[in-house]
């Protein structure tokens, strides 16, 4: 699980420069320990010495980190670039905290929500894994067709399932082929069995329960029950 992403916005050139360096960083460390990933534009002092660069270049890139931060944390004192920074976090729908004990609640909230969005996540993936996948078209027509044959084959019903396959439910299309065969049988009812194929793939199929009589009909297993 990723660590939410908090920008801290509060003063650097004014008043105090490594007062507010030194802020941000004590701020950055309890964000840390929190579980968050502190974002500190303060630290960019040191690149600001080496290499100068204007103020609105500065505020282009603090900006995009905003635009891409969980929340803004707002340390106290006078700043035109944090202003403008937790003004856009305000149009972007971003929190904005103003304390760190909001920021330790926040990142303890969304740290439960998103725990518990994963485990969704995790539970239904796994739900899914559980369910078969969908069989062809060209599967059912083959399968059923080798239930129709052993049936056509064997001088008398199936007594017992061979192998444990997959399920394949017989379509009447297919069904209403055995009218006529050798060995006619009225359907008493369909029952889990399978077929072992040429191929030697063992799939589960319905086997039909026959009697003898002297034509097929059509009947269902509650009434001969």
């Amino acid at each position: 699980m990723r660590r939410p992403r908090i920008y801290v916005a509060g003063p650097m050139s004014k008043g105090d420069p490594l007062g507010h360096v030194r802020a941000a960083i004590d701020a950055g460390a309890w964000i840390a320990a929190a579980g968050a990933a502190p974002m500190l534009p303060q630290l960019c002092v040191l690149w600001q010495l080496l290499s100068p660069m204007s103020h609105g270049a500065w505020m282009e890139i603090d900006l995009a980190w905003v635009e891409v931060a969980d929340a803004v944390l707002r340390l106290p004192g006078e700043s035109v670039g944090a202003e403008l920074e937790v003004e856009l976090a305000h149009e972007r729908g971003i929190p904005v905290l103003t304390t760190m004990r909001q920021a330790l609640e926040w990142v303890r909230s969304w740290s439960e929500r998103r725990a518990e969005t994963c485990e969704r996540h995790r539970r239904s993936e796994l739900d899914a894994q559980d369910e078969p996948p969908p069989l062809s078209e060209a599967f059912v027509d083959r399968t059923t067709s080798a239930v129709i044959e052993r049936i056509r084959s064997e001088p008398r019903p199936p007594i017992a399932p061979i192998e444990v396959g997959c399920w394949v439910e017989p379509r009447p299309e297919h069904l209403s082929s055995l009218v006529g065969c050798e060995f006619p049988a009225r359907v008493v009812s369909c029952s889990g069995g399978s077929v072992k194929l040429s191929s030697g793939d063992v799939v589960w199929a319905s086997w039909l329960t026959r009697v003898p009589e002297p034509k097929w009909t059509w009947s269902t297993d509650e009434e001969h029950r």
